[in-house]
């Protein structure tokens, strides 16, 4: 074999190797690794606020014992079923469709501290996209049913998230 041919077959083999190891079929060890959620924060104890997790993330939050999801997002904005997937590895699962700043309402607000009040201490994941709309309907709670000034509801919501949202947030709680 002449030394042409075993520097192609050797090349041939590499290149090949490269793309098998690199290939979609290879298992993504970080699927699964909640710490890789956009924004993943734990505002309070037992609660989990943050951005979309991915199917493998769900799994590991419900062998952490997590009991409940609140979406914000709306279906629309999903290709899969969250709910069904989520309700099928033993967690309850609640929609609360936050399609744009005027879903940020008191009914809203309302509706997700309900939520929170009836899950109580059990573990908790409350999720958008990124968790902005979280934070956002996290302030404009504090600041309308918890008397919160609106500093002090822009600050919660802050700690629960919110980030672009805070202007428009700022002006809804200014103008109630």
């Amino acid at each position: 074999m002449s030394i042409l041919k075993i520097i192609k077959t050797t090349a041939f083999s590499l290149v090949t190797l490269a793309v098998i190891s690199c290939s979609s079929d290879t298992p993504d060890t970080d699927t699964d690794d909640i710490s890789k959620i956009r924004n993943l924060i734990q505002p309070a104890q037992n609660i989990w606020a943050g951005g979309q997790p991915n199917k493998n993330q769900f799994i590991t939050f419900a062998q952490m014992g997590v009991k409940h999801v609140v979406n914000l997002r709306p279906t629309a904005e999903l290709d899969w079923n969250e709910g069904e997937y989520v309700e099928s590895l033993g967690i309850k699962y609640y929609l609360i469709p936050v399609d744009s700043v005027d879903d940020i309402s008191p009914e809203n607000a309302k509706r997700l501290a309900d939520i929170l009040q009836r899950v109580g201490a059990d573990k908790t994941l409350v999720h958008c996209a990124s968790g902005n709309r979280v934070g956002a309907l996290k302030a404009f709670s504090a600041g309308t049913l918890d008397g919160k000034t609106t500093e002090e509801a822009i600050a919660h919501g802050k700690s629960w998230g919110m980030t672009s949202l805070e202007p428009e947030v700022r002006q809804k709680l200014l103008s109630r």
